[in-house]
């Protein structure tokens, strides 16, 4: 995915609805995009990483884990954002397993990069 249409796709999401044209223009250019292909993991449960991440093109699926049973509790698409809660607390690690479902592009923000917009 090119600079561009990625710069697109990202100020299209949800998480930015809130933000004014300068701030959605300061926050896009801050992500790092990567790609995935089906069974890829994007995540992984317990993992410590402080990453906020956006679905930009493909699916993927989010699995619970109870015992060795593993669950589909949430499906992602293009727009959605994931790994939120481990983003805004550093105690959290990544609750969930969230596995790539088919060949996609996913855009994430370090934490510290944030970090250092607000102050």
């Amino acid at each position: 995915m090119d600079r561009p249409t990625f710069d697109s796709a990202l100020m299209r999401s949800p998480l930015f609805s809130g933000m004014d044209g300068q701030s959605r223009a300061a926050i896009v250019p801050r992500f790092f995009t990567f790609t995935f292909r089906p069974d890829d993991p994007i995540v992984r449960a317990g993992a410590a990483g402080r990453h906020l991440g956006v679905m930009l093109a493909g699916t993927a699926i989010v699995q619970a884990r109870r015992s060795e049973q593993a669950y589909t509790v949430e499906h992602l698409e293009a727009g959605r954002v994931f790994c939120e809660m481990a983003f805004f607390d550093p105690q959290s690690p990544r609750t969930a397993d969230i596995i790539g479902t088919s060949h996609g592009t996913a855009a994430l923000l370090p934490f510290h990069t944030y970090a250092q917009m607000v102050r």
